[in-house]
């Protein structure tokens, strides 16, 4: 279960005046949570039963957090708003444990159908990037998934001149007007990343090393 950079969120909403987040993938309300210090409104979908009553038991304590049960594309269609920019997270895809979906792993496609009725300024953030760029592994059904093509084609086809990229395990797909605040998050990913290249640069370099003096 993956989360929203909350200074990404937040940036987003003061470039565009974004009024409220909706997450697909309730889980633990963890995500949920952290948007409701960025948003007065914050929406959660989590498919599963019980998963949905300890989330909301959790978050009884964040009143700007609404958590519906239910699968996501049917509450989205709903929820979708015209006259309400949002900053959609879809992480409802089934990975295994106490999540549900498993005879519906991964119904991104339909979800970016029900909000396509949105906001010209809908942002749409997608997680688990890697399981589109290839086959997802067991106990994963791939042909459950789509491409990252197939994806990017559906978000091109909701909002022509969005800007998408791939960024941090994460489609993004914002306004192109604010394209310099995801330029500005890249930045800040690739800076942020930077310790973790070199610490495998030299767990590298050692094992090599290592391989060279017993010959």
């Amino acid at each position: 279960m993956g989360s929203v950079d909350l200074q990404l969120a937040s940036d987003l909403k003061t470039a565009l005046g974004l009024r409220r987040a909706v997450e697909t993938g309730t889980f633990r309300g963890q995500t949920a949570r952290g948007l409701a210090g960025v948003f007065e409104s914050v929406l959660t979908i989590e498919l599963s039963v019980e998963l949905h009553r300890s989330a909301q038991e959790a978050l009884r304590d964040t009143p700007a957090v609404t958590a519906l049960q239910g699968h996501s594309v049917p509450v989205l269609e709903q929820v979708a708003d015209p006259a309400l920019p949002t900053l959609f997270f879809l992480d409802g895809h089934w990975s295994g444990g106490p999540t549900a979906g498993a005879d519906d792993e991964c119904p991104v496609l339909e979800e970016l159908a029900a909000i396509g009725t949105g906001h010209p300024d809908d942002c749409i953030l997608i997680d688990d990037a890697r399981l589109f760029t290839a086959s997802p592994p067991p106990p994963h059904k791939p042909e459950a998934w789509p491409t990252l093509l197939e994806t990017i084609d559906a978000l091109r086809a909701q909002h022509p001149e969005h800007h998408i990229t791939l960024l941090d395990d994460q489609v993004i797909a914002v306004p192109a007007r604010a394209r310099r605040v995801i330029d500005a998050y890249g930045l800040r990913v690739q800076e942020d990343s930077k310790p973790l290249v070199a610490r495998a640069k030299d767990i590298a370099f050692s094992a090599r090393e290592r391989l060279t003096s017993r010959h």
